[in-house]
């Protein structure tokens, strides 16, 4: 249900943002992507849990306004669920079974788009991610 209102939230704040903008101008798009393979890079302590990845699904929309012929600004904002398995290293008379936590993103991208041919492009920029999780695992 958490997530359904996370979808709602960034589709009326795009909608809002881009408002002032001419809607012959831009072009908005929503992207998914249902089913992904995720892993957690850390530096590894000694004697610290074990991190692995489970997977992970982004849903999001985005809008591209273009400054010239080949160029546009990219922007969006995309809602990230990972699931993280976390295994404690706990003494051997401990509960040592892992676990699954939610990592929850919330991503702003900013890029520049430069169209070369038809269907070659480049693209760069930043995102901004923010976490939304109640718990921070990681």
């Amino acid at each position: 249900m958490q997530d359904k209102r996370f979808f709602l939230l960034m589709v009326i704040s795009t909608m809002v943002l881009l408002k002032p903008v001419n809607a012959q101008d831009f072009k908005v798009g929503l992207t998914a992507t249902p089913l992904g393979v995720n892993d957690v890079l850390r530096i590894s302590l000694d004697g610290a849990a074990g991190y692995s990845g489970d997977g992970f699904y982004i849903v999001g929309v985005t809008c591209q306004i273009p400054i010239n012929s080949r160029l546009n600004l990219e922007t969006g904002l995309e809602y990230a669920k990972h699931i993280i398995v976390i295994s404690p290293n706990l003494p051997p008379d401990e509960n040592n079974t892992p676990y699954k936590s939610n990592f929850k993103l919330l991503s702003i991208p900013v890029t520049l788009k430069m169209d070369f041919m038809k269907y070659l492009f480049v693209n760069g920029g930043c995102l901004l991610d923010l976490d939304t999780s109640s718990s921070r695992p990681i």
